[in-house]
């Protein structure tokens, strides 16, 4: 019973802070990092000030904090006044893992179709439970993130966090992760019909590959700026490569043989106590009443929320 009150207590500090219905936030939480019983009595600091790694999504933080010898994880919002959620953690080594699964988390909640690439597999002895998922988006002033929780080996899942420059560096580990799971599932056979999920899981790798691969052959293409009709010496490689040579103008021009393009993510941003509203109807329900509103939120998206107005 505590442990379900700790998990709605944090749901309703999400929603708070990024806007999200309750469920969507619930769902947040019970799918991110394990966590352990709150403290009871959280020192009296800033976690800012005594932090030794961090991650950030949008107004929400997750710090790792050493004070007085001890190590906590402290979640926090862009409302200084709304109280951190905070963890102890064990050592400094879990205390990374448990803040970098909290970004994981976050960023596997991205829309599909957000995403450059993904796999998502339900596992096929447990209800609702999650085999395999990893995306790699790319993320407004951070990077290009790649994201992946996996629990072939039936161990309760781990996280994976990796942060890259380059799209193709991105996609090669992203295959290679999906590789080493497959290679899992067919070793230890923890699940049912292994050699199933093993074999998608090295499709998707094989067809990441693939497609990076010939998006790196579209830029050396570009670079070399060969005649659109195919008509000269380099006319040969087109049809090794699969290359129509009336296709080839289109690749000239970057419309086809391109590296995936996908909008950039905006993490979410939050409703302050300050942020001015507009008030768009208002209804009275078993005597309360209710204003349906619209705000830009703090990362400038345009929100609606549902406020109960004040007697």
């Amino acid at each position: 019973m505590t442990s379900d009150r700790s998990a709605k207590k944090a749901a309703r500090a999400r929603m708070t802070a990024t806007g999200e219905p309750y469920s969507t936030a619930r769902r947040a939480v019970q799918a991110g990092p394990g966590r352990p019983a709150p403290l009871a009595r959280p020192p009296a600091i800033d976690p800012r000030e005594h932090a030794v790694h961090s991650r950030h999504w949008g107004v929400l933080a997750c710090y790792l904090v050493c004070y007085e010898g001890r190590y906590s994880a402290w979640i926090t919002g862009a409302d200084p006044s709304e109280q951190s959620q905070v963890y102890g953690m064990p050592s400094e080594s879990a205390g990374r893992a448990f803040v970098d699964a909290w970004q994981t988390a976050n960023l596997l909640h991205i829309p599909w179709d957000e995403r450059i690439a993904t796999i998502f597999l339900l596992s096929p002895d447990t209800r609702n439970g999650i085999l395999y998922e990893a995306a790699v988006v790319n993320v407004e002033d951070s990077a290009i993130w790649l994201a992946c929780f996996d629990d072939t080996a039936n161990d309760g899942g781990t996280y994976t966090l990796g942060q890259f420059a380059d799209l193709g560096e991105a996609l090669e580990e992203f295959a290679a992760l999906a590789g080493r799971a497959a290679d899992r599932l067919d070793s230890r056979q923890a699940i049912g019909q292994p050699d199933l999920f093993a074999g998608v899981l090295r499709y998707r790798a094989a067809t990441v590959r693939a497609d990076a691969a010939r998006a790196a052959l579209g830029d050396a293409i570009r670079r070399h700026q060969p005649r659109a009709d195919g008509h000269d010496r380099l006319g040969p490689l087109w049809h090794e490569a699969g290359l129509p040579r009336e296709s080839l103008g289109r690749v000239l021009a970057g419309e086809e043989w391109a590296w995936p393009r996908r909008p950039v993510v905006r993490p979410p941003g939050s409703r302050l106590p300050d942020t001015p509203t507009t008030t768009l109807a208002t209804r009275t329900v078993d005597g309360h009443r209710f204003d349906l509103v619209s705000y830009r939120d703090t990362a400038g998206g345009r929100c609606i929320a549902i406020s109960p107005r004040s007697t």
